[in-house]
């Protein structure tokens, strides 16, 4: 599923990527790094969402934004809309 994402990916370049980490059948390690790692998303903003505490520290220096579930749809909208203008 990560696979058939990234290569969805190519065809667009979003303002902005709300991802959990936990996805079903995907990594969202392995989409955070690809996005990081193309120069086409440069200034795509990536907000994380995990419930794993250790997840969220070590990869906090590769997203805009690192939020610990549960999260709430009102302060995902409030803090998502920060990063696009």
């Amino acid at each position: 599923m990560a696979a058939k994402l990234c290569v969805s990916l190519k065809t667009m370049v979003p303002a902005i990527v709300i991802l959990d980490l936990n996805l079903p059948g995907a990594s969202g390690t392995e989409i955070l790094n690809y996005i990081r790692a193309n120069s086409q998303f440069e200034k795509t903003r990536v907000i994380l969402a995990t419930a794993d505490e250790r997840s969220a520290n070590e990869l906090e220096h590769k997203a805009d934004l690192v939020l610990l579930k549960p999260i709430s749809p009102i302060q995902l909208g409030t803090l998502a809309s920060r990063f696009v203008s």
